[in-house]
């Protein structure tokens, strides 16, 4: 997916990232939006339910590790209040309950750090595809 793409097809990418390392989420941010994605940014939970009643978002990429609500916490919110919010989970850690968690609520995919930034283009660009056929 392409700026260019995104643009004349009328598919902008809406998507939310949810992580407390700012400098990481800006990055991530820079790179999507370079690849025509809206992206919006929350540095934990509370913020990132906010955003969600605000925006029109087609995906949520969360960190696992944040102050007050985890990712786990985030993602069990998400499912109640957004059943069919695809969601991705980013971790530098690997607790095998946590990740079983959320993987029992139905996330998109687990993707560890340091990221696999085509990866992530990737889930963005099938949300995105999977969004318009709906």
């Amino acid at each position: 997916m392409d700026a260019y793409t995104s643009m004349t097809t009328g598919r902008v990418p809406s998507i939310l990232i949810v992580d407390d390392n700012v400098d990481l989420a800006e990055d991530l941010k820079e790179v999507l939006e370079e690849e025509g994605v809206v992206v919006h940014l929350a540095s934990d939970g509370f913020q990132a339910l906010k955003l969600l009643e605000q925006f029109e978002l087609k995906m949520v990429v969360t960190d696992m590790r944040m102050p007050g609500m985890d990712g786990v916490g985030l993602i069990r919110e998400i499912r109640q209040r957004y059943p069919g919010m695809p969601v991705v989970l980013i971790t530098a850690y690997s607790q095998d309950q946590q990740l079983a968690e959320a993987r029992a609520n139905g996330v998109l995919a687990v993707l560890s750090k340091p990221l696999d930034l085509q990866r992530l283009c990737e889930l963005v660009e099938r949300c995105s595809e999977e969004a318009e056929r709906a």
